[in-house]
């Protein structure tokens, strides 16, 4: 038995660009949808516009701390 799942995950802290989290809802509001798919949203922490740089990465321990 396959089972196919809709995964919404609006994280941007990676890309360090809050525009970004705008991208997970258009692909959820064009992406075909059926009731036979089980969707599961990522729920990412509202993190302030300016993210530090840990290790050279935009917001290392928020990301961290989604996975």
């Amino acid at each position: 038995m396959t089972k196919t799942i809709r995964l919404i995950v609006p994280d941007w802290q990676a890309g360090d660009q809050p525009t970004y989290r705008l991208g997970a809802q258009v692909l959820a509001a064009i992406a075909p949808h059926t009731v036979k798919q089980e969707e599961i949203r990522v729920t990412v922490p509202t993190t302030p516009r300016q993210l530090p740089v840990e290790n050279g990465v935009a917001g290392q321990s928020i990301v961290q701390a989604t996975v």
